[in-house]
């Protein structure tokens, strides 16, 4: 039976009808325009109101990434009983943290969150950015210094190791990553994806930049290696390129959260997301290389890092750097 059938019935059936107007005031020549003016009202309230199914994921609030998206970049809020530690996403800036994020979201259906808001992230789609850090709906909190675990967990009067009882620390080649940073800081509106003009690269001043930034690179990682007293997984970005799949399922492992969308990581223009920025500028690694001062502090930093992750018995990133 269709619904312009049932709908009669129930025209005849009832006293009152659902516009609350009584059925002895239509002509009987009406019916028919009576139940078609039905139906289409009906239909209109289905298309403002749609019916909201319950989420498959554990009973989740679905929150969609934008309009005519695919199924892979619908995104949910936690909503369940069980409880998994509350893990930080740390890196560098520049290291790619906001593209592993959208990894996760993609692996595991859930938001992240942070300690601070970006709303530029909130109109890509990181609807964790809008709730508070220890908001248990979201699987993973982003923050790029120890020093704001370490002050979060003063406040609360714990150590930053119970606070935020794991660590994924993203690490990048710091070449890769300081050009990453100076480009986001150096273009207009200080876009994710942006670029710096070309002559400040031939002026000095990104090499006055990089000089700075790349003790910051090795003592940002020291920090989590000696400090903190959670537990750590270092994820190596570069490899993350390569074997996102194998990288993306450990890290997710390491969070208790389950790897429920790997066909997601498979579609490689949904992986990328919208963070990656294509460089047009000279290679960097060249430009360190004609400094023999600067080399000398890269070697020696690099150094560094690699022993941290040996001592740790960590994976270690500096073997695929470029």
């Amino acid at each position: 039976m269709n619904l312009t059938s049932i709908l009669s019935i129930c025209l005849f059936l009832t006293v009152t009808l659902i516009d609350g107007t009584p059925h002895h005031n239509y002509p009987q020549a009406n019916h028919e325009e009576l139940i078609r003016d039905l139906v289409r009202k009906h239909q209109k309230k289905l298309l403002e109101n749609p019916i909201q199914h319950p989420s498959v994921l554990d009973k989740e609030e679905i929150v969609k990434t934008g309009p005519n998206r695919t199924a892979c970049t619908e995104v949910y809020f936690r909503n369940s009983n069980k409880t998994i530690p509350r893990t930080i996403i740390t890196s560098f800036p520049g290291s790619g943290n906001t593209w592993m994020r959208h990894l996760i979201h993609m692996a595991t259906g859930f938001h992240t969150g942070r300690v601070y808001n970006d709303n530029k992230l909130v109109a890509q789609g990181f609807k964790g950015e809008t709730l508070a850090w220890n908001d248990n709906r979201t699987v993973g909190v982003k923050m790029h210094q120890f020093g704001s675990a370490s002050k979060l967990a003063h406040k609360h009067q714990v150590t930053a190791g119970v606070l935020f009882p794991k660590t994924l620390l993203l690490i990048r080649n710091p070449f890769r990553a300081i050009l990453s940073e100076f480009n986001r800081l150096n273009n207009r509106g200080h876009s994710h994806t942006g670029e710096a003009d070309e002559k400040l690269f031939h002026d000095g001043i990104f090499l006055e930049f990089f000089g700075k930034q790349l003790p910051r690179w090795g003592r940002s990682i020291a920090k989590w290696m000696n400090e903190y007293q959670g537990e750590v997984q270092a994820v190596c970005y570069e490899r993350m390129k390569e074997e996102t799949i194998e990288v993306v399922k450990k890290s997710v492992e390491f969070m208790e959260v389950p790897f429920a969308r790997p066909r997601c990581i498979k579609k490689s223009k949904l992986s990328h997301g919208n963070f990656k920025r294509v460089s047009k500028h000279v290679d960097i690694t060249e430009m360190i290389k004609d400094n023999p001062k600067l080399k000398k502090m890269a070697d020696l930093v690099l150094q560094g890092v690699r022993n941290m992750l040996k001592r740790k018995d960590l994976e270690d990133c500096t073997e695929y750097f470029e």
